[in-house]
């Protein structure tokens, strides 16, 4: 990966360990073990506290509170190791706000957009990876081919349909999305940059361009094609720059 340029939510510094996936007592024996930690998540919202710093950081769980989680979660996911040590996710929305604080231990449930800007790198790639992945959970409880509920495999990365006549598996996807800054120059050569006003963003506030990529289309092609309809002007010398990790809820731009 390179190193040039530090994006938000890039970066992530784990293991996945996808060949451990498919191994239910490999997984039951990292969710037995002492030293494997947990990311709880509360309906998209990750688990923050505050240092003697004032500085925003995840929270990290003691023993005790890590064997609660694990015992009150609606779901474990298996995100990867950290330096040997299993760290899985556990899904809390089936409790209220309060009582998931307290199964926890006590800090508090903030969005990534929240507080994404102050986090370290890594750890803001690592709540995105969570955030992301507690969406999927959240919107394929049922398939989509035939309605019937679905249930968990391959250590929260894969989901199977219950009815024994169809059997669908659903993995986790992401929709490509693209941002773009789009440039000119004035009548003395100085670069200007193009930004616009939405409606669903406060007075005085502008932004870059974005939107979603079609079917059958390139990235470029989706960069010329939203900036005609999103402000009827055509682009040219279209550069690819980066790409960024967007788990808002489960893009990468």
């Amino acid at each position: 990966m390179s190193k040039k340029k530090s994006i938000d939510y890039a970066g992530l510094d784990l293991d996945r360990a996808s060949a451990h996936r498919g191994d239910p007592a490999w997984i039951k024996g990292k969710l037995e073990d002492e030293s494997s930690l947990v990311v709880p998540v509360w309906h998209n919202r990750g688990l923050f506290e505050t240092d003697q710093n004032k500085k925003v950081r995840p929270a990290a769980l003691g023993k005790k509170a890590r064997v609660r989680t694990f015992a009150r979660a609606e779901t474990t996911i298996f995100l990867g190791l950290d330096q040997g040590r299993a760290v899985f996710a556990a899904l809390l929305s089936n409790l209220e706000e309060v009582e998931a604080v307290e199964v926890v231990g006590g800090g508090e449930f903030l969005d990534l957009r929240q507080v994404g800007p102050y986090l370290k790198s890594s750890e803001a790639a690592l709540m995105a990876y969570v955030r992301g992945m507690d969406h999927w959970h959240a919107t394929h409880q049922h398939c989509g081919t035939c309605g019937h509920e679905t249930e968990i495999h391959h250590g929260g990365h894969m989901r199977k349909c219950l009815n024994q006549s169809c059997q669908r598996k659903v993995f986790p996807r992401t929709d490509p999305a693209v941002i773009m800054l789009v440039v000119s120059r004035d009548k003395g050569g100085a670069p200007i940059c193009l930004l616009a006003h939405h409606g669903r963003i406060p007075m005085k506030m502008y932004s870059t361009l974005a939107g979603f990529v079609e079917p059958g289309e390139t990235l470029e092609e989706a960069v010329a094609r939203e900036v005609l309809e999103e402000v009827g002007i055509r682009v040219e010398e279209i550069t690819y720059q980066a790409s960024q990790p967007w788990p808002f809820p489960a893009s990468i731009m």
